[in-house]
Order: C-alpha cells, then sequence, then structure tokens
C-alpha cells in the first residue's frame, strides 16, 4: 500500500527567554520567509511557528538553531502540524525528516466514514499531491493555476452564462437581453443576426384595457393634433419605456371599458 506524505512547516522553538516576545519572533523567522501564525508557550519557555512555505521552514531550522535571543541559544526543530498531530497520526511522524507518511488503508478507513479531510492534514503542512491515492477525488485547482488558463482559455471568464440586467453593457460569455448587441464571444438569441439587436417585443395588453400609442414630439398633441383622451400613464423623468423603438418621444393613453 501507498503512503501520503505530508511536509511539515511548522517549527518547534524552545528554549526561550522570559523576555522573548511575539514579536521578537515574528520579526526573526519574517526575515527568513512569510509567517502565517505563532503560538507562545511562555510556562514552558517554547513557541510554535508555522511558516507558508517548506522551502522557508528548512532555512529557518538551519539558520535560527543555537541562535542567541537575550543571550539565550534557542533550539529549532521540526514539529508536527495542527492536522497531523493527532493520536492517530502520531506513529507516522519522522521527526528529523519533519514529514509524516500517513498509510492509505488508514486514510480509506477515515474516507469511508467521512472523517477525511485534506485541507485539515495541511493545517501546519503540505500534501506531497504526488502521493495523492486514486481513489480521493481531483483537489481544487489553487487559484494561480485558475489565472493562468483563464488567460490561455481553458477556464470560461468571470461572468460566463450570466444575462445582464437591463441597461448593463453585456460582459464576453454573457447571453444579450432582447434589444441588445451581442459582443464577440457572446452566443445570441435563437432568432437573432449576430451584429443585430432583436426587434422590438410587442406589448403585452391586459384584459380588459386598450393601449394606444400616440406621437406627442409636438407636445402632448395625440392623432389628428388633438390630445390623448383617457388618463396619461407617464414615466419618470429620463426614462422612456424600454418596450418602445427609440426613435421618436412617445406616451401611452390608456382606456378603459
Amino acid at each position: 500500500m501507498g503512503q501520503l506524505i505530508v511536509c511539515s512547516t511548522t517549527l518547534w522553538v524552545g528554549h526561550l527567554s522570559k523576555l522573548a516576545t511575539q514579536e521578537e519572533l515574528s520579526d526573526l523567522f519574517g526575515a527568513i520567509g512569510g509567517v502565517v501564525s505563532i503560538d507562545v508557550v511562555a510556562p514552558r519557555g517554547c513557541a510554535f511557528v508555522v511558516m507558508e512555505r517548506r522551502r522557508d521552514a528548512a532555512k529557518a531550522l538551519a539558520k535560527l538553531n543555537k541562535y542567541k535571543l537575550h543571550s539565550k541559544e534557542i533550539t529549532v526543530a521540526w514539529a508536527p502540524g495542527r492536522g497531523v498531530k493527532g493520536r492517530e497520526w502520531k506513529d507516522y511522524w519522522e521527526a528529523e525528516l519533519g514529514v509524516s507518511y500517513l498509510p492509505w488503508s488508514a486514510l480509506q478507513q477515515r474516507w469511508a466514514l467521512g472523517a477525511l479531510s485534506l485541507d485539515a492534514l495541511e493545517d501546519g503542512g503540505h500534501v506531497d499531491e504526488e502521493t495523492l491515492p486514486s481513489w480521493l477525488p481531483p483537489r481544487m485547482i489553487p487559484k494561480a493555476l485558475m489565472e493562468n488558463m483563464s488567460m490561455l482559455g481553458g477556464v470560461p471568464p468571470p461572468g460566463a452564462g450570466l444575462v445582464p440586467l437591463p441597461g448593463q453593457v453585456p460582459l464576453p460569455g454573457q447571453v444579450p437581453l432582447p434589444g441588445q448587441v451581442p459582443l464577440p464571444g457572446q452566443v445570441p438569441l435563437p432568432g437573432q443576426v449576430p451584429g443585430m439587436p432583436l426587434s422590438v417585443p410587442r406589448l403585452q395588453v391586459p384584459h380588459g384595457q386598450v393601449y394606444r400609442v400616440c406621437n406627442v414630439g409636438a407636445g402632448l398633441q395625440g392623432e389628428a393634433g388633438m390630445p390623448p383622451t383617457g388618463p396619461l400613464l407617464r414615466f419618470p423623468h429620463g426614462m422612456p419605456p424600454q418596450s418602445l423603438a427609440q426613435t421618436g418621444d412617445y406616451r401611452f393613453t390608456a382606456i378603459l371599458f
């Protein structure tokens, strides 16, 4: 059976002076690489430092072991991350290498019970991707890889498949609303000619009411110079009705029966 390798990025710092502070340790280890967290255990005179990268943790171990802090030599050694610090993984920890070798059989048992999380195992360490068992589902693609794939055209751009709201400019990959001209890369709606907007949709008239459209380009004159009859349905200032063509100034006249 195979083994899943979890490389620790957690360091144990011992023989700390009582004068040592978390800020001093942050500056000391931060000068070598990114620091995720620092937990100082003052009663025991030690601390646990979690680095962002395994490479930086190894450099800190080699450089800061036996380093004098407040005239006292500190000891730096590998420590298991929180993800592999439990009793079930204790026997698989190699202190000198700073690596846990987790057998696939033990992982599969926990997976069957729904108690296995790779994210939890990587708390304070990193999983070697090449040692993942084949029966595990594919891991999520890292964000940096997603961005690279998007640049190469392997991943749909953000907003793909979404429908823009009225008045918004549709983004590449979105489906344009009726009346909008599809941009390059968009899929036109049925009956829409690429590069041309759809025809104006017909006005839906509620049952029992008749609506008459009057051209009132010169004041509020209706047909044959007569004012429109019935109450005038006005729209907010500066907002023409979207269901009408924008070739003139129109208003609605409602006649109720």
